[in-house]
């Protein structure tokens, strides 16, 4: 078995990384399983860093900035030349556990139809994954149990193992979500190609920077926007007026709350032109 680890970075060391530090942790557990382990550290940022010359570890550093859908092809294709069954999609600030390291291990010999494996995931003391995909606000609704689905649900891509051969078989991650939304795709693509996904008992903490629009940039937020609209637009279309509305109603209150107006206004505009359409 062996599983190829790829590890996010965007305007962070490789040693501050707090997925890098806690991941150390699980290499013992995967290594006592007989599981070989490859870590990919696929770094955003402006300037390269010193990288690791051991065994098993390769240092991307790609300026452009692309998303994290790069990082992840980059992985996937890796994986392909290499013969890996697994690839592990990490973000740089996701507190690993041994207690997720030790499931995730003993879970790896699932067979199809299962085809992707996610912790649950915490943020803001709050279980912001898994959700299921049957809504346009799941954050409202309970929150799927541990165990096997085979009906719509979704999770945010870091803690999530992916069978290689699926990703072979859907070509890889879409490239028109470079970052937001990429995760609402992938699940989706899971469930109309008529597999399932495992949802494990451990729970970890994820630094979920989008959780609320104070907390994000004016650009950030129009591309959380955007993504948010193809998707539902050309990926969900059953969803798409419950869309609209929820994101009218979004935009009203960001009216009334939000000091920066732009995205307000934005948000209005983005749905007047789909509604022209």
């Amino acid at each position: 078995m062996k599983i190829a680890v790829v590890l996010v970075l965007y305007n962070k060391s490789i040693d501050q990384s707090e997925t890098f530090q806690t991941l150390q942790q699980g290499l013992p557990i995967f290594k006592e399983l007989q599981i070989e382990v490859d870590i990919i550290i696929y770094d955003n940022s402006q300037n390269a860093q010193p990288s690791s010359d051991q065994q098993n570890f390769v240092y991307k550093h790609d300026p452009r900035n692309l998303g994290v859908v790069t990082a992840y092809n980059f992985a996937w294709q890796y994986a392909q030349e290499e013969g890996h069954d697994w690839v592990l999609l990490l973000d740089h600030d996701t507190q690993l556990t041994e207690a997720y390291f030790k499931e995730l291990a003993a879970e790896t010999v699932q067979p199809n139809p299962v085809v992707a494996i996610i912790p649950q995931i915490m943020s803001n003391q709050t279980i912001v994954s898994p959700v299921v995909s049957d809504t346009v606000v799941p954050l409202k609704m309970d929150r799927p149990a541990p165990g096997i689905h085979m009906t719509p649900i979704m999770g945010i891509n870091s803690g999530c193992l992916v069978r290689r051969s699926f990703l072979d078989e859907i070509g890889g991650f879409n490239e028109a979500f470079p970052l937001d939304c990429l995760d609402f795709w992938f699940f989706s693509e899971i469930f109309r190609c008529g597999y399932g996904v495992l949802v494990l008992e451990a729970t970890l903490v994820h630094d979920l920077s989008v959780f609320g629009e104070e907390t994000v940039s004016f650009a950030r937020y129009k591309s959380i926007l955007n993504s948010e609209i193809r998707y539902y637009q050309h990926y969900q279309n059953a969803l798409f007026k419950d869309y609209k509305i929820e994101a009218f109603k979004r935009a009203t209150l960001q009216m009334l709350h939000e000091k920066n107006k732009k995205i307000p206004l934005y948000t209005f505009m983005r749905l007047l032109s789909v509604m022209l359409k």
